[in-house]
C-alpha cells in the first residue's frame, strides 16, 4: 500500500476503527511524557497533521510516521501502522522533546 492510500485510510477510518497504543509508546520511555489517553487524543483529534513514510533503518515494515502538536504546541512524532485488513491504527511508538 502506498502513502497515499495510507493516509486516505487514517484521515477517513481514524474516528471509527479501534486505536492500539503499545507500552512502548508510552511506558518505557516516562521522560517523555505521554499517557495512552493523550496519544489516542492525538491521533483522533488533532487537525492538523503529517504523514510520511518511515524511512528510518529500523523502521516497522509499513510503518509511517505521524507528525502532530500536543496541547503545549510541542511536535511529537508517533509511528503508527494503518492495519486495513484488521481496521486498526497501531501506534508503537512515540516521541517528543521535552
Amino acid at each position: 500500500m502506498g502513502l497515499k492510500d495510507k493516509k486516505d485510510l487514517f484521515s477517513k477510518n481514524r474516528d471509527k476503527w479501534e486505536i492500539c497504543v503499545t507500552n512502548h509508546a508510552y511506558i518505557d520511555y516516562p521522560k517523555r511524557g505521554f499517557s495512552s489517553q493523550e496519544i489516542l487524543r492525538l491521533i483522533k483529534n488533532c487537525t492538523k497533521w503529517k504523514i510520511t513514510d518511515n524511512k528510518s533503518s529500523d523502521a516497522i515494515e509499513e510503518s509511517v510516521l505521524y507528525f502532530v502538536k500536543d496541547s503545549l504546541d510541542r511536535k511529537c512524532k508517533l509511528v503508527l501502522l494503518i492495519e486495513e485488513e484488521n481496521k486498526k491504527i497501531r501506534c508503537c511508538s512515540a516521541y517528543r522533546e521535552v
